[in-house]
């Protein structure tokens, strides 16, 4: 089943008004929770444990829980994100929970639905888009 939605981030083409309001426009907009903990305002799949953890600083929304050798990212996109070519010196493993990822990899490009996983390289140039509004939960594993 479903879990109600949560507030989208104030730049999303889908986002809805908020109570309370969302904060200003910014690739990470942020909210405060009723215990004070901080929130990422994107819609979520996740569970209120995991949206109270910190957020992740980068060109995605999502919510970051620090391991050892190892960030582990509850991320979550609206649909029509698309994400440039990039590479990270992480070696990358993800599930997708919800939705659909478009990997594209050395020119090809794979999709990835709910329970599928997929891995990057690293160092490995690769771009992905969201046609869908989608939810995974990804690893990033530092060289050790």
């Amino acid at each position: 089943m479903r879990r109600p939605p949560h507030q989208l981030a104030a730049t999303s083409p889908t986002a809805r008004p908020t109570d309370p309001p969302a904060a200003a426009p910014g690739p990470t907009a942020r909210r405060r929770a009723p215990a004070g903990n901080t929130v990422l305002a994107v819609d979520s799949e996740f569970p209120p444990q995991i949206r109270r953890l910190p957020p992740f600083e980068g060109a995605f929304d999502a919510f970051r829980l620090a391991a050892p050798d190892c960030d582990v990212l509850f991320a979550s996109y609206p649909a029509g994100t698309a994400i440039d070519v990039h590479d990270h010196e992480t070696d990358n493993v993800g599930v997708i929970t919800n939705g659909q990822l478009i990997l594209t990899v050395n020119g090809a490009e794979s999709r990835y639905g709910p329970g599928e996983w997929y891995h990057v390289a690293p160092h490995q140039p690769h771009a992905a888009r969201f046609e869908i509004e989608t939810s995974e939960i990804e690893f990033w594993f530092r060289p050790s």
